[in-house]
């Protein structure tokens, strides 16, 4: 499932339920620091873990995010063996 802005992801999870959610800090009508805030306060979708895939490799970024709630963070650009790694110890963890 794909989301072309951040409201839209949040509806999307909302409905669907996802395993996991991918994020990207910048998204367009609500940003991922918003969507964020969004699943971890909603008790259906609070469980579900988030990886946060962004531009953003600062520390204060990547700080910001953690206490937000992100279960995971890569930096762009990636590869998709890293970020296969990074899902599945992802939802490994969650699974736990």
């Amino acid at each position: 499932m794909t989301a072309d802005d951040g409201a839209h992801a949040v509806g999307v999870a909302m409905r669907r339920q996802p395993d996991l959610i991918l994020l990207d800090i910048d998204m367009p009508v609500l940003d991922g620091r918003g969507a964020m805030t969004v699943f971890k306060k909603d008790p259906l979708m609070a469980h579900i873990p988030v990886v946060v895939i962004t531009a953003h490799g600062d520390p204060e970024s990547r700080a910001a995010m953690e206490r937000a709630g992100c279960d995971s963070f890569m930096t762009k650009p990636f590869d998709m063996t890293a970020l296969d790694a990074v899902v599945n110890k992802t939802l490994d963890a969650a699974a736990a």
